[in-house]
Parts: structure tokens; C-alpha cells; sequence
């Protein structure tokens, strides 16, 4: 399920991501149904009203059902505005990468849909995308968007996203509060450091007969609550011990560095060492269902996610709170746009763009303030009065969304190295396997991982930028 990942499409697919991640999205029931609505508005136009031209603007898009219906209702309220536009959009659950080259062989592409952030500068590259600055130019708003949500692919602008993601930790309230343990500090000043996140994890951790890590008789293998689950993000991580998969112009491999390798060991030991998170096999045998069903009743103490899911969490029967980001050295965050790009086949480009800079007005578009989205406009940051328009007043924002996410994205953040790495899906092809076998216990991260760098040497070039 596409809810599941980190940035809406590659939560599983980074380097080094849980395995537990990967074996519980694979106990969801797939579905390869594409879901076709075409969203009309009655629309009254008076005898005086200027006759304009009609334009059916297809829209393609991924995401869970609340998502499903935010959307759609995006798109009414967009016809609305615009009576001379129809939208017909489709909500592609699952699957989307492939249904969308399938559309390319087709021919059949849409004019305006989401893209996958990592393929985004290859089909740039390739012609497949509209360059986009023009639009941006004529909107005059060019520098009010937030760098990270700008898309490059053979020197232009291809992809602008609409909306800022970035990761996020929850905990349930109860679990704490049946423990006798305070809650967990939700400001980077106070932020626990990994070995403090996962000794409060120990404590949070009970197997079926009510014992914990480390206590006698304890049976790792019957665990009823995990302390956490899945694994952080890993680049997350990274950034938070001064690393990274890659060196800052993503021109050299740092698998091999001790910060990296630090990083990956500690979170596998989490797992297989401390006992206080899934295994794969430990992951198979849960409920079925998302992490934050999982929080929701109990098996899982605290849950890294990302916070576009709090547009269903804070619709989920659960008592729960954000926390701050653990960290290795000092807080750090990832910030990521998902890409909403208008394909260079669209007869209505200029259409197209209006919905794009819609769906980007925080004041227009419930998404935002559902817990869905974050704005990518930077006024919406800074400016109190604007941030209270979407950060506040919500189930999805509660009082510490403004310390525990709002403060990380503006102090803490970087971009996501993955989405924008030249040849990102090939080098990840071959760094994944390594991570797993460290994650899985089978083996250690300093024997493995820095093998991957030989083998991605030659492929890595750069991010996709103007340049």
C-alpha cells in the first residue's frame, strides 16, 4: 500500500529500510484496479456569462481512501471555480509506476498526475514532461515555493510539487500511560538520542508473559508489544550522525564510511539484538494492516512514519501524540515533494498548471489542514497568521505539530538524497540487498555494505538539477 512509504511511493524502496516495512505491506491484499471518476459540478451559467471553451483535464493519482475522497473533493471544488473545466480523475491504488508506463505505451497518458520523485528526472531527461518554468514564470510565485518541491530532469523544471512531506514519529498515549512513562519529548532540544529511544523502547517491549528485554525468562519470540516498529528512516538517520549513503554532490559512495556503517548496525540491532522491533518473520504473523493500525491496538509502542498519514490517523481510534525525531549526534529531518507533473502530450498544458497551483493554496484545499499535506509555499512557514490557516485548529494538528514537524522542517531539514540521485532506482537495486541482509541479522554492516560502492561507483553522477 502506497500509504506505507516514506515519501508516498518510496518509503520501502530506500536503501536500508526495514524489512519488517516490506513483509507487512506484503500481507496486504494487492489490487492492480485502476479507479476511474469523472467528477462533475453543476454549473449555472447565466445568459450574460462569457462561453468558454470546455476542457476534460485527466488526472491520475495514488493514496489511501480518505486520500481518495480529499482528492476528489479538490477536484470538485477546482470545477467549481472553473466551470469550463471537467476533471476526470483516476485513483491508481497501487501499482502506479507500472499502470503509468503502460500509459506511456498506450499512448494514453494523462494530461496532469502524480509522479514517482525518483523516475521524475529521467522522464524529464527523456522529453516526457512539460517543462514547467514558463508557467512559473507567468504565475510570478517562483521564489515563494520551497526548493525541496521542485523537480529537475535534463536541465528544466519538470515536476512541482504541490505539497511538502517529511518523516514523523508517533507513539500511543495509552501504551505510555499504562507504562507509568512520561510521554516523549515532542522539541528537537530535548530529543532523545538512540540509545535513549531504544532503552524506552526496552521498557515498552512485553512478551506473552508480561517480560521485557533483558529481564529473565524473556521469549524474544513471543512478543505481544514492540517498543517501536518499523525502523526510522534511514537517511534520517544518517543525517543525524553527520552521514550519508552519498557525498554532498552525490558524486561518491559513503557506504563505507564508520557514521554510515554505525547507523545501519544500531538499527538492524534493534531488531535482532535489543529485541524491540519486528523481524520480517515476527512482522508476517501481526494483524494485517498499516503501522498505525498497529499502534492503534496496541502491538507497537511508537511508529516512524511519514505525515501525510495523519490524514487517517487522526480519523483512527487511537490516543496518540508526535514525538521528536530520535537522533545519532543532533536532530535531523528529511524533506521531500511529491512530484505532480504535466506530461508533454496534454493539448491543455495552460489548464493543467491552474490545477497545479490549486492544489497549492493551502487556503483553497482541505488537504493541507486534514493532515494529508504540507504547503510548499513559503509564507506558510513564516507568516503566524498563515501557518495557523493549515498548522492548527485540527485533529491532525495537535498542540506539539508545530515543535515535533513544523520547527524540524524549517531548522532541521535536508532534502532526500533519493529522489533526485541520477540513476537512483539502479544504484538503490543494488544497495537494498546488502541492507538486508544486515537488517535480517545475517549479516554485519561492515562486511557488506561497503561492497555496494565498488558496483555503484561508475553509476553515481549527480542530482537532477538545472544544471
Amino acid at each position: 500500500m502506497l500509504a506505507n512509504k516514506i515519501s508516498r511511493r518510496g518509503f520501502v524502496r530506500l536503501a536500508g529500510a526495514s524489512m519488517a516495512t516490506a513483509a507487512l505491506a506484503a500481507c496486504a491484499t494487492p489490487t492492480s484496479q485502476v479507479v476511474k471518476e469523472t467528477v462533475v459540478v453543476e454549473k449555472v451559467i447565466t445568459a450574460t456569462s462569457a462561453p468558454a471553451q470546455k476542457v476534460t483535464l485527466r488526472f491520475t493519482f495514488w493514496g489511501s481512501q480518505l486520500e481518495k475522497e480529499a482528492m476528489l473533493k479538490a477536484c470538485k471544488d477546482f470545477e467549481a471555480e472553473n466551470p469550463n473545466i471537467t476533471m476526470e480523475a483516476s485513483h491508481i491504488p497501487d501499482k502506479y509506476a507500472e499502470k503509468l508506463t503502460a500509459m506511456l505505451a498506450a499512448n494514453e497518458l494523462p494530461d496532469i498526475g502524480y509522479m514517482v520523485e525518483d523516475w521524475t528526472g529521467e522522464w524529464g531527461n527523456e522529453g516526457r514532461l512539460l517543462d514547467l518554468e514558463p508557467l512559473i514564470v507567468m504565475e510570478g510565485a517562483a521564489a515563494e515555493r520551497v526548493s525541496s518541491a521542485v523537480f529537475y530532469g535534463g536541465g528544466k523544471i519538470v515536476g512541482a510539487g504541490p505539497e511538502l512531506e517529511c518523516s514523523i514519529m508517533l507513539y500511543n498515549k495509552d501504551i505510555f500511560d499504562k507504562a507509568g512513562m512520561p510521554y516523549p519529548p515532542a522539541t528537537a532540544d530535548k530529543s532523545w538520542t538512540w540509545s535513549e529511544f531504544v532503552e524506552v523502547a526496552r521498557k515498552l517491549t512485553l512478551d506473552a508473559n508480561g517480560k521485557r528485554p533483558g529481564e529473565s525468562g524473556f521469549d524474544s519470540t513471543k512478543i505481544e508489544q514492540f517498543g517501536f516498529g518499523p525502523l526510522p528512516a534511514i537517511e534520517v538517520m544518517l543525517l543525524s550522525n553527520d552521514t550519508g549513503w552519498f557525498s554532498p554532490d552525490g558524486k561518491e559512495c559513503w557506504l563505507d564510511k564508520p557514521a554510515t556503517l554505525e547507523v545501519y548496525q544500531s538499527l538492524a540491532d534493534a531488531i535482532n539484538v535489543h529485541h524491540v522491533a519486528p523481524s520480517p518473520d515476527q512482522t508476517s504473523q501481526l494483524p494485517v494492516g498499516t503501522w498505525q493500525t498497529l499502534l492503534s491496538t496496541g502491538k507497537v509502542a511508537m511508529s516512524p512514519t511519514g505525515q501525510w498519514l495523519l490524514l487517517d490517523v487522526a480519523k483512527a481510534n487511537v490516543n496518540w501524540g508526535l514525538m521528536a525525531y530520535p537522533k545519532f549526534k543532533k536532530p535531523a529531518l528529511t524533506v521531500f515533494g511529491m512530484p505532480v507533473t504535466i506530461f508533454a502530450s496534454s493539448k491543455h498544458p495552460k489548464e493543467a498548471w491552474r490545477f497545479l497551483s490549486f492544489l497549492s493554496n493551502p487556503e483553497k484545499v482541505e488537504l493541507y489542514k486534514n493532515g494529508l499535506w504540507m504547503p510548499v509555499l513559503k509564507s506558510y512557514y513564516t507568516d503566524p497568521v498563515k501557518i495557523d490557516k493549515w498548522a492548527s485548529g485540527h485533529p491532525a494538528r495537535p498542540a506539539e505539530f508545530k515543535t515535533a514537524v513544523l520547527d524540524y522542517v524549517l531548522n532541521y531539514s535536508k532534502r532526500g538524497a533519493w529522489a533526485t540521485l541520477k540513476n537512483g532506482p539502479k544504484v538503490f537495486a543494488i544497495i537494498n540487498p546488502e541492507a538486508e541482509k544486515v537488517n535480517l541479522g545475517n549479516a554485519k554492516a561492515a562486511d557488506v555494505l561497503p561492497t555496494a560502492c565498488p558496483k555503484i561507483k561508475p553509476m553515481l553522477e549527480g542530482f537532477w538539477s538545472r544544471s
